[in-house]
């Protein structure tokens, strides 16, 4: 896709709406390099395959603290949002899924980002 408010400027007056798909179509690119399909169980059913990207942790101790208290972050899950023709991606605390035979758990989804959906998790046994 052409970068429209790189070639119109910030005087155009869809600059703003310009920029915003421009970063939704970046955040797809990321996510589509590296593509996994997750089935994610809600309460006990599965709901519909999503496709996400699933970065693992690196080595080393990683942490995070939700709702008081500290969860070990095993995985990032890299999701759609506001792409103009890709489904938002469906992620909340407490979802479960498996990746690479490992069972994740879905501890916070980080809600104030635009255009990706980030969902911090954690290796359940």
């Amino acid at each position: 896709m052409p970068k429209i408010n790189e070639w119109a400027g910030s005087t155009f007056p869809l600059s703003d709406w310009a920029g915003e798909l421009d970063q939704a179509y970046d955040m797809a690119r990321l996510i589509n390099d590296d593509l996994t399909t997750i089935t994610v169980i809600r309460d006990g059913s599965a709901i519909a395959a999503q496709n996400v990207r699933v970065e693992t942790k690196p080595t080393g101790d990683s942490a995070a603290l939700v709702n008081g208290r500290v969860h070990e972050v095993d995985a990032i899950v890299f999701g759609f949002r506001s792409h103009p023709t890709i489904t938002d991606t469906d992620l909340q605390a407490g979802d479960r899924f498996v990746v690479d035979g490992v069972r994740l758990e879905v501890i916070a989804v980080l809600v104030d980002l635009e255009n990706v959906l980030q969902a911090i998790c954690e290796a359940k046994a």
